[in-house]
């Protein structure tokens, strides 16, 4: 696909400079000024995904995200856009399905496996759920994590107080530092990677529908 131009890449920063603001109304006539050839560049269904997000178009933002994964399927954006369409749809079961069918394309992306967490509360995978969590704890910014996650009310069902979520943060710090933990109970068994078994030690740790793209408009 061709790249955009110049005038089309200042209408597409206009567009999210308005996003920024509240604004999508305002944002999407600047998408409408783009070349009507390139309104179907990934970075222009990107912008135009979140005008539609915030409009609560929930079906076109499904098809957008739908449409991402097919263009740019290693990127992990377009996927995450498609399951949280499908899940703001009430289709939570099939964002789940998706999440996890494209996780292993994606193991050192922490929202992936934060969204899986979140979708796990929401149809009672409780034990999944805990260990997309673990897994988002592992690879990413555990502090953010925690934070994030201690406001989250779609994860109140696993009981995300601070103490269970402090079991899930020291057990990503141990495994950092090179150990591997075997339970998240409040006596955590961890085993040093790669050290002999008698270097073993135990830690006390506080515990969509199918239809037309929408390029240009707003969706009825």
């Amino acid at each position: 696909m061709p790249e955009l131009d110049r005038s089309d890449k200042v209408h597409l920063d206009a567009a999210q400079g308005w996003l920024g603001l509240g604004d999508h109304i305002q944002a999407n006539e600047e998408l409408e000024k783009i070349t009507p050839q390139l309104r179907a560049h990934p970075d222009v269904l990107r912008v135009r995904w979140r005008v539609y997000a915030q409009a609560k178009k929930w079906g076109a933002c499904c098809e957008i995200g739908r449409t991402l994964t097919e263009l740019e399927p290693d990127k992990p954006g377009g996927w995450n856009d498609h399951a949280q369409s499908l899940h703001r749809l009430d289709r939570t079961e099939e964002a789940y399905d998706l999440l996890a069918s494209a996780a292993s394309r994606f193991p050192d992306q922490p929202t992936i496996f934060y969204h899986l967490a979140v979708y796990g509360c929401h149809l009672r995978k409780l034990s999944e759920a805990w260990n997309w969590l673990k897994r988002a704890f592992e690879i990413g910014d555990a502090k953010q994590i925690k934070l994030k996650a201690l406001h989250d009310s779609d994860l109140e069902p696993l009981g995300g107080s601070s103490r269970n979520l402090n079991v899930i943060a020291s057990s990503n710090s141990l495994y950092k530092r090179g150990w591997r933990v075997l339970d998240a109970s409040p006596a955590t068994v961890v085993r040093g990677v790669g050290r002999s078994p008698s270097q073993a030690r135990h830690a006390d740790h506080p515990a969509g529908t199918h239809c037309a793209l929408h390029l240009s408009g707003f969706p009825a």
